[in-house]
């Protein structure tokens, strides 16, 4: 949000897929009155710049077989992005389901401990990917079911927090040049670092096709939105 003072109140994040598109958490409430900034580490420092929310794609099932299910949506911003001008590049998704035998880095300007401010600088922390049963016996004695379109993300004493919402969860693959894909969508959790109730993430490769059909959807209504 932008105050009347001229500086941003952050409250989520979210990943470039394209020049024009960011995937975030349907959860987050985004809409045209929102800002998003890109290329910058600093909230309010130099560099980077801000771009206003032209619409905003929400996945239709959202919250239809569980509170947090589908917790997905895009976002379309009111110009371009000049890659070759800022730090900044689009992330492609996934081409794999992830397994407890991966990790990812999560990125967010959110609280460091439960019930903290925000961030005023990016923060990072690498996680081990958890197996699927045993985080859904987890919440178990919650009314947050773990979907099938969910994963779930922890590390002792780190994980994410409040404010992190929408952003990214990364697999990073090595190389000969390693490359960054989006594996996860901060969606919720009870607590931060919980050793019981770990991090959940919206899969986003089980939204890979919707993902798509939504740029196409985009790019053949016109305005500049190519399809990714």
């Amino acid at each position: 949000n932008r105050l009347p003072s001229g500086e941003f109140s952050q409250f989520c994040a979210g990943t470039l897929l394209s020049d024009r598109l960011v995937v975030t958490a349907a959860h987050c409430n985004t809409s045209a009155r929102h800002y998003v900034i890109v290329g910058r580490k600093t909230i309010n420092g130099d560099g980077g710049t801000e771009v206003k929310v032209d619409s905003v794609w929400r996945h239709v099932d959202f919250k239809k077989r569980a509170p947090y299910d589908a917790d997905i949506a895009v976002l379309v911003l009111a110009q371009a992005i000049d890659f070759d001008a800022l730090p900044a590049r689009a992330i492609p998704v996934v081409t794999r389901n992830l397994s407890a035998r991966d990790d990812v880095r999560v990125m967010g300007w959110g609280a460091k401990v439960h019930g903290g401010g925000g961030s005023e600088q990016l923060q990072f922390v690498d996680l081990d990917m958890m197996n699927d049963t045993a985080c859904a016996d987890g919440y178990s004695d919650t009314r947050l079911p773990v979907t099938d379109n969910m994963m779930c993300a922890s590390r002792e004493n780190k994980d994410a927090c409040q404010g992190d919402s929408g952003g990214g969860a990364y697999y990073i693959e090595s190389g000969i040049e390693e490359t960054v894909y989006l594996a996860g969508i901060v969606s919720y959790g009870i607590g931060c670092s919980d050793q019981k109730y770990h991090g959940v993430y919206t899969r986003a490769y089980n939204f890979r096709d919707w993902l798509s059909g939504v740029s196409r959807a985009l790019a053949n209504m016109g305005g500049g939105v190519n399809e990714i």
